[in-house]
């Protein structure tokens, strides 16, 4: 089983949540095991909307489970990726994945849409959002499509970038905001 691992934010309280997303119907008695988990204090349980879009089930937790913040997706990469594009990307960068053959076409599309539109040097990787959709489409044009580690980097580089774009960091990096 895959596990992508990524901080929805930085929080030093206590973890006293978790919220398992299912894809199918939850709950240990059907028999199904989570898509994601993400672990939460307290305070950033009323947070956790985004991450119920699938459908969840919480239950009491502690911190040897992970930090608050913390969200590991046990979907496959391509599957990640697809469900990246449907909840976020595809809307942030106006670009349709059917006009591209391939991942890598398709994120350095998104990546070049969102450096015109912001403004933003495209050799700029250190920017926000859009910064970390760069270094997924580098990472799979780099090692292909179909590598299994070049997927799994992706995903993860796709979690940040929606993070920071959750957080209207799109061409901004956490040192330049609040």
């Amino acid at each position: 089983m895959s596990e992508t691992l990524w901080a929805i934010h930085r929080c030093d309280a206590d973890v006293t949540v978790a919220i398992d997303g299912y894809t199918a119907v939850p709950g240990a008695a059907s028999g199904s095991r989570p898509a994601m988990t993400a672990t939460l204090c307290a305070v950033h349980h009323a947070s956790a909307g985004p991450w119920r879009r699938l459908r969840t089930t919480e239950r009491a937790s502690d911190p040897a489970e992970g930090h608050c913040g913390w969200v590991r997706d046990f979907r496959e990469p391509k599957t990640l990726l697809q469900a990246h594009v449907d909840g976020w990307l595809r809307d942030l960068s106006g670009v349709d994945p059917a006009n591209h053959p391939d991942w890598p076409a398709y994120l350095t599309a998104a990546h070049r849409q969102l450096c015109a539109r912001y403004g933003v040097d495209p050799e700029d990787l250190g920017r926000g959002a859009i910064g970390w959709i760069g270094l997924a489409a580098i990472e799979l044009t780099a090692s292909g499509a179909g590598h299994a580690v070049a997927l799994d980097n992706a995903a993860l580089f796709l979690g940040d970038a929606e993070v920071l774009a959750a957080m209207g960091m799109i061409d901004d990096t956490p040192e330049h905001c609040c």
